[in-house]
């Protein structure tokens, strides 16, 4: 990510036959793209038979919280609500397993600014302002936060940024 917290654009879909990035079981990571405090997300490529490639998100939980029963829970119990959700703003899961001491969750990348810049943009105040003087016109409630404030689910994903 840049200094605003963009992601770069993907690499292009075709390159030298050298594999760029490292490897992780059958993914390959290209570049990290967020980080918190227990996990880290990366984007990366799924390889196959026939030259089969797509671009994956793998969110890694940091190897320090694997050996912790509550923290490998609640990333498992992550995993299962995603995998049984089906709605076209939640990321599907495609798989969950653990290379070496990380435990891992492939999910579908969809390209697009970080949460963390869409979020730094929409609590602007030349951003919120409108926005804010339409929810106070709505409701007689004059002391509206920028938390309050939400966009469309598809503003990132669209370039609404």
């Amino acid at each position: 990510p840049n200094a605003q917290g963009d992601v770069s654009s993907p690499p292009e879909e075709k390159r030298a036959s050298k594999p760029r990035g490292k490897k992780f079981g059958r993914y390959t990571l290209l570049q990290r793209i967020a980080h918190g405090g227990m996990g880290e997300i990366f984007l990366a490529r799924q390889s196959g038979h026939g030259g089969f490639s797509k671009l994956v998100a793998i969110k890694r939980i940091l190897a320090h919280f694997s050996g912790e029963d509550e923290h490998v829970q609640m990333f498992f119990d992550e995993a299962k609500l995603q995998a049984i959700l089906n709605d076209r703003h939640i990321v599907q899961i495609y798989d969950m397993g653990k290379v070496g001491e990380h435990l891992f969750i492939a999910m579908e990348y969809v390209h697009g600014v970080s949460m963390r810049r869409f979020i730094s943009v929409l609590c602007t105040d030349t951003f919120a302002e409108p926005r804010r003087t339409q929810l106070q016109r709505g409701r007689e409630n004059k002391h509206v936060k920028c938390s309050k404030v939400k966009p469309h689910p598809d503003a990132a994903a669209r370039g609404g940024l």
